[in-house]
């Protein structure tokens, strides 16, 4: 999958470290925060300037009800918040940032993204 990020509408990117939903193993992912989704990437996509990425994986936020928690304090050297979505089942996606700020701005950043969708959402006119 291909991903055109060439109208520069990227709110925010990095590295996170995510645990893995399988397994439960913690692994360094290079994070794009666009519009109603995240795109998750094993590799910082080299092509990101050209406006290419190439996603691993994509969790859609709109698809929830999305919800983003910041948990308190740090364990180990890491800063975790989760991002929950309800849809196509629920799950609840535990990242960590490297930092207190960094958790901070991402939690900041993808409440802002639910906010948008929430809001164009009640701006729908809804069917009869």
């Amino acid at each position: 999958m291909s991903i055109d990020f060439s109208d520069g509408d990227i709110a925010k990117c990095g590295w996170l470290e995510r645990k893995g939903l399988t397994l439960g193993r913690w692994a360094t992912r290079f994070i794009i925060l666009r519009d109603a989704f995240l795109f998750v990437c094993r590799q910082q996509p080299t092509a990101l300037a050209d406006g290419i990425a190439h996603p691993d994986h994509v969790i859609w936020l709109h698809a929830a009800g999305g919800a983003v928690t910041s948990t308190p304090g740090s364990k180990s050297g890491r800063f975790f918040f989760t991002v929950s979505v309800t849809e196509p089942y629920p799950v609840a996606h535990l990242l960590s940032a490297h930092s207190e700020e960094e958790r901070d701005s991402w939690v900041e950043k993808i409440n802002d993204a639910l906010h948008i969708i929430e809001n164009e959402d009640a701006e729908r006119p809804r069917s009869l």
